[in-house]
């Protein structure tokens, strides 16, 4: 999702993103569009059976595993009670050539600074981690090495004089 959710500033106007995510139900329907695309899936377990459910914050159900979940479980927006619009709104925000501060996003979205600053933190991490999936390797820019540390202790790669 990270990927694609850094394409949303590229692709609309400010008055076009307002206008495509006008209702709660649209901006979900667009995340879930973007996640599951026509096969909606546990995020726990991958299966593939599940079923709309009447629970109020996770609508669908997974019949392998019996739990409820919803397009936010596993993701970026776990655990958050933020609107997916205000999430979509800080994405488009972010994505600004020249970036943007939590008091900023705070002001802009309306909500407090300390939640701008969690949200901005979740964001960047997944594009972060976005990042090293697709390079899949260590990069040295000007003798800065970008390094997955999921991978690659930084001792390690040093000790191999590794060369790009």
């Amino acid at each position: 999702m990270a990927r694609q959710a850094k394409e949303i500033k590229q692709d609309l106007s400010l008055f076009d993103f307002m206008q495509k995510f006008s209702s709660e139900d649209k901006a979900r329907k667009y995340i879930e569009q973007v996640m599951w695309g026509d096969n909606r899936h546990c995020p726990r377990c991958a299966c593939v059976e599940t079923k709309k459910s009447s629970h109020r914050g996770m609508p669908y159900w997974c019949k392998a595993c019996r739990k409820h979940f919803s397009v936010r479980t596993g993701t970026l927006m776990e655990n958050s009670r933020l609107p997916y619009r205000k999430w979509l709104m800080a994405i488009y925000l972010i994505g600004d050539s020249n970036g943007i501060s939590s008091h900023e996003l705070a002001k802009r979205i309306g909500i407090t600074q300390k939640n701008a600053c969690h949200l901005l933190h979740r964001i960047r991490e997944a594009w972060k981690a976005d990042m090293y999936a697709l390079i899949g390797m260590s990069v040295e820019v000007d003798e800065t090495f970008l390094l997955d540390p999921n991978t690659v202790p930084l001792s390690e790669f040093l000790k191999s004089n590794n060369k790009l």
